[in-house]
């Protein structure tokens, strides 16, 4: 009887044990699928070599750059990295960057024409010229194409401005952080400050990625719901996305590696 007893309590003890290592998994398993992103990203920052991540963020600035290579839009290209480290720096405003990716006498002509979409769907997809008039007129297909290189130079223009704002805000408050960190006394600096100093400032970076993650989700889907509305191809902004959510996670294991090393 004595045997039984104590069987029974093993077993009880050995259910608890078992119940409370499932839950521990359970909860392990949410939270990586809530910070999926920035568990990797966290990982290849310390396992990968600075170089080989800027290498990564440069292949994949580089597919975004041949998919507009087939836009005539006034963006002629990406930011390069370094430029990125320069906005995070303070070294370059959202405005100089701008000017650096951008043909600015494309820019106007490209402001000039952006009201087709609206004219094209009133004169029969003539850009407001009669089917007549052979002398000049552009055909319907013509203007639609004219609209769409407009939609998506518009949308990505606003995407990298976002871009280049963000990256500012992250390192205006980088440099917030070291300005504390050197404030404290000479005995009181180490690892633990620092830890407690990114501690207390990690609720306003989550803030901005929310942030930034919306604005470029509402910027997106606008951009889809535009090029639908004149029957062009959208599959440029399942590239963008794509690309901005990658972009993204290479550039936190990018601060990643740099500090450690």
């Amino acid at each position: 009887m004595e045997k039984v007893k104590k069987h029974s309590l093993l077993y009880k003890i050995l259910r608890i044990i078992l119940i409370f290592f499932i839950v521990l998994i359970i909860l392990a398993a949410v939270i990586f699928i809530w910070q999926k992103d920035n568990i990797l990203s966290a990982y290849k920052g310390i396992t990968a070599s600075a170089e080989d991540i800027a290498s990564e963020i440069a292949d994949s600035k580089a597919v975004v750059n041949e998919v507009l290579a087939e836009y005539d839009t006034p963006v002629l290209r990406n930011f390069t990295l370094e430029e990125e480290e320069k906005i995070r720096r303070g070294e370059l405003t959202v405005d100089e960057a701008l000017a650096l990716i951008l043909n600015e006498s494309e820019a106007e002509s490209g402001d000039e024409t952006s009201g087709l979409t609206g004219g094209s769907a009133e004169s029969g997809g003539s850009s407001g010229l009669s089917g007549d008039e052979n002398n000049g007129s552009v055909s319907g297909s013509e203007a639609s194409l004219v609209d769409q290189n407009a939609l998506v130079g518009n949308a990505v223009k606003k995407l990298y401005s976002l871009k280049a704002y963000y990256i500012g805000r992250l390192g205006s408050l980088e440099s917030e952080m070291k300005s504390e960190y050197i404030a404290l006394p000479a005995d009181q600096r180490g690892t633990g400050a620092v830890s407690s100093i990114v501690s207390s400032h990690m609720g306003e970076v989550t803030s901005l990625e929310s942030e930034c993650d919306s604005q470029v989700s509402v910027l997106l889907s606008q951009l889809k719901s535009d090029l639908e509305s004149i029957g062009a191809d959208t599959s440029i902004v399942s590239t963008l996305d794509t690309q901005y959510q990658n972009e993204k996670n290479l550039r936190k294991s990018y601060y990643v590696s740099t500090c450690l090393n």
